[in-house]
């Protein structure tokens, strides 16, 4: 498995499957060397799922005894199982244990879910890799970016309240333009900008 997965893959099966359970694992690792085993604190078992019918790139999906992270079909170009993503999606994980932040319905809890599990996705790829991009999403190869020092830029996060944006999502609370009514990813944008100010200062 590798940050950019190039062409030496003989099957795109066998690339998201692999890269997928690789990257979950260095989740799971993360966690655990903070000393948190699973994410109830107590070995709860996750399993990967690749070749999904869900909607999107990748899913969290809660149950009681185990927590599934499900990947959509590689469709050749594209593969859902990047290093980040997954990691996202374990977080989830993580924030449903500890706090159930947004399983409520909640819409401005779920946009901080949905922030908690950017930062987490990125600060992990980047802890194992040994730098940090400040962007989510960037390898999936379909135009997806979610960034942290810039917010307006991203990409594909079209559910707001501008449609001519291209997609960018919200830098401060309600942005005119760019906060959403739907969109938990985009309205996340405030959370990534927040932390990449809190890691690099500056001002804004």
């Amino acid at each position: 498995p590798m940050k950019n997965f190039g062409t030496n893959w003989i099957d795109d099966n066998v690339r998201t499957g692999a890269s997928a359970h690789w990257y979950l694992g260095k989740a799971w690792d993360f966690y655990y060397n903070k000393g948190r085993a699973g994410s109830n604190y107590a070995y709860k078992p996750v399993n990967i799922m690749v070749e999904q019918p869900i909607g999107g790139n990748a899913a969290y999906e809660p149950s009681t005894y185990i927590d599934y992270v499900k990947v959509r079909k590689d469709n050749g170009t594209s593969s859902g199982a990047t290093f980040d993503i997954i990691a996202h999606e374990y977080t989830h994980a993580m924030v449903y244990e500890s706090s159930g932040l947004g399983k409520h319905g909640d819409f401005e809890a779920r946009s901080m879910n949905e922030g908690y599990a950017d930062i987490f996705g990125m600060k992990i790829e980047g802890d194992v890799l040994g730098w940090h991009d400040w962007e989510i999403g960037e390898d999936l190869g379909v135009g997806v970016k979610r960034s942290f020092a810039d917010p307006n830029s991203d990409q594909s996060q079209y559910s707001t309240n501008n449609g001519a944006n291209k997609g960018g999502s919200a830098a401060y609370y309600m942005q005119s333009g760019y906060w959403s009514a739907t969109n938990y990813h985009a309205n996340a944008g405030l959370m990534r900008k927040w932390f990449h100010l809190l890691s690099n200062g500056g001002t804004f």
